[in-house]
């Protein structure tokens, strides 16, 4: 069986770290902001132009990793202003 997946596609940033409450959950990241070397470009025309992206894969970190972090943190923050309707989930 395949493991559940996330789908990140970035065009500027950095990707810190990836949380998730599905144990085994593998992340695949795009990212069109970067000039990898093969194997690693696809030219994509869909886009309207010539451009490159790099991929990759790693397993998400536990929910339970988030705990007395600084992401933990920020996310408590934003549920007690209101500006995430539902919780993430239960934080400490």
């Amino acid at each position: 069986m395949d493991k559940p997946r996330i789908i990140i596609s970035m065009f500027g940033g950095l990707v810190q770290d990836v949380f998730c409450s599905v144990p085994d959950t593998q992340v695949v990241l795009v990212d069109w902001d970067q000039d990898p070397d093969p194997p690693f470009v696809r030219d994509d025309l869909a886009r309207g132009h010539n451009c490159s992206a790099l991929v990759g894969a790693f397993d998400a970190r536990s929910i339970e990793d988030l705990a007395a972090t600084d992401e933990e943190a920020a996310i408590h923050d934003a549920q007690e202003k209101g500006l995430i309707d539902e919780p993430v989930f239960a934080v400490s």
